[in-house]
């Protein structure tokens, strides 16, 4: 196989992540699982619809593109061949990228994420389900080469796998946590728990929109204590700032 058929494969099939197929041992409600966003579960409707109007726009400028006529009633002249094809071209490259673009989007949606425990002689792996797949069927990599990371806002997160290009989206809205429904801010508390991350200071999330700091979870307690501002402040000022320094000995 060439090395362009590769990469094609690998894109489509996504076999360059890990080990991909059907996982028929998994127990117990995923740790992660949401339904697709409505534009991954009308994929085929869209692409339905850009065949259509492809379809319909190369088919109209084959037969119908013609020169204005010169004169008022006079019959139209059909503009040259390399003009129509030219155009034809262009109408059926913008309708077969767009759909390329929406099997690729949607192939990169998250729809579970299930943590797979160690074995003998096998680590712990991350099995990851994408939107265009039902049941268990995915990639399965090693839990130690995936990290989390924000997405534009607290509603959602985006999944990497090291050495692997692109990403995955993670939607946290109506997302459920070990098949419990939960709210995005609690399913965020849970990645950051699982991946050992760490949530930004809350003056971050009001200018960053909600985003995360990756780092070790105990980067948070090695955080310097805000300064006093009154006897009670300075109480707490004095217990947090010992419980900080007990921490990093």
């Amino acid at each position: 196989m060439s090395a362009f058929a590769q990469r094609l494969r690998g894109l489509f099939q996504r076999g360059g992540i890990g080990r991909y197929g059907h996982v028929p041992n998994v127990q117990g409600p995923p740790f992660y699982e949401a339904r697709a966003p409505w534009w991954a579960r009308f994929t085929w409707g869209f692409i339905a619809a850009d065949l259509l109007v492809t379809s319909t726009m190369t088919e109209l400028t084959w037969t119908k593109w013609t020169y204005p006529p010169e004169k008022p009633g006079a019959a139209p002249v059909q503009r040259p061949a390399w003009q129509r094809a030219g155009l034809c071209l262009g109408h059926l490259s913008i309708g077969v990228g767009l759909g390329v673009l929406l099997v690729v989007a949607r192939s990169r949606v998250v729809r579970i994420l299930h943590i797979l425990p160690p074995s003998p002689g096998t680590p712990r792996q991350l099995l990851i389900v994408g939107a265009h797949r039902h049941g268990t069927r995915g990639a399965v990599v090693p839990f130690a080469r995936t990290h989390i990371d924000p997405g534009r806002d607290e509603t959602e997160a985006i999944l990497r796998v090291q050495d692997v290009r692109g990403h995955w989206w993670i939607g946290l809205n109506r997302a459920r946590l070990r098949g419990t429904a939960v709210p995005p801010a609690q399913m965020r508390d849970a990645f950051a728990a699982e991946w050992g991350m760490r949530k930004a200071a809350q003056s971050d999330f009001g200018a960053g929109g909600g985003r995360w700091k990756s780092g070790p979870v105990l980067d948070s307690w090695c955080m310097t204590p805000v300064a006093p501002r009154s006897a009670v402040d300075t109480q707490k000022y004095a217990y947090e700032h010992s419980v900080a320094l007990s921490v990093r000995h």
